[in-house]
């Protein structure tokens, strides 16, 4: 069956790669750009966006075996994705030279900006809005109506709460962690990008709430 896309959310992509690509030639090209705030908007807006639609689009499902699918594939598409384009730029940047791979992949992990941050992010958020959403349903299944949108989402926004719990005690954390024997990295802000992803969340949220609304209105059209 194809899929309908919705234009709106092609437009905001559309908009959100162009701010990328806006933000990331000006920082390069331009001098002393990089602290005023016209680059801000255009470097924290783009991402924001990004993980708006993300939110949006959340895979929801009340079946497990679509849960463990849809997350497996998110794991192929943004982890999987981001670990081969840190050994790719590894070994093909220069400016990766002066260290091992062991070295970078665990700057991947515990270093916020020095690979690819918004695809762990991104997969974080998604997939506790997933599971969210899948015990949400499991508890309360409800047939058709506002009825079910509403108890829905306020039970999955219970869950959504109580799995960010953990990523807030990370973020306050000031315990090391151990990779590949050597204890120099702690938990904390940087570690899995949890800065930028307990930033983000709420952002995404607001995709993730709406697709609720959006739901129920094409419901009451049909």
């Amino acid at each position: 069956m194809e899929k309908k896309r919705i234009e709106y959310f092609d437009l905001i992509k559309f908009v959100a790669m162009l701010l990328v690509c806006i933000s990331h030639c000006i920082q390069r090209t331009i001098p002393g750009i990089v602290p005023t705030k016209t680059f801000d908007i255009f470097y924290s807006l783009h991402m924001a966006l990004f993980m708006f639609v993300g939110g949006f689009f959340t895979k929801r499902t009340d079946k497990f075996k679509e849960l463990a699918k849809s997350t497996g594939k998110r794991f192929l598409s943004y982890v999987y994705a981001a670990v081969i384009y840190t050994i790719l730029s590894v070994f093909l940047i220069k400016n990766y030279s002066g260290h091992d791979l062991v070295y970078w992949l665990k700057e991947f992990v515990c270093r916020t900006d020095t690979f690819y941050w918004y695809l762990i992010s991104a997969f974080i958020i998604e997939t506790i809005f997933s599971v969210a959403h899948y015990i949400s349903r499991k508890i309360l299944n409800i047939n058709g109506g506002i009825g079910r949108s509403v108890a829905n989402l306020f039970i999955s926004l219970a869950f959504i709460i109580i799995f960010t719990i953990p990523l807030v005690i990370c973020f306050n954390s000031n315990a090391h962690l151990t990779l590949f024997g050597e204890g120099n990295y702690s938990l904390g802000p940087e570690f899995l990008a949890l800065d930028l992803t307990l930033f983000y969340l709420p952002i995404a949220l607001i995709g993730y709430i709406l697709k609720y609304f959006v739901e129920y209105l094409n419901n009451c059209k049909n």
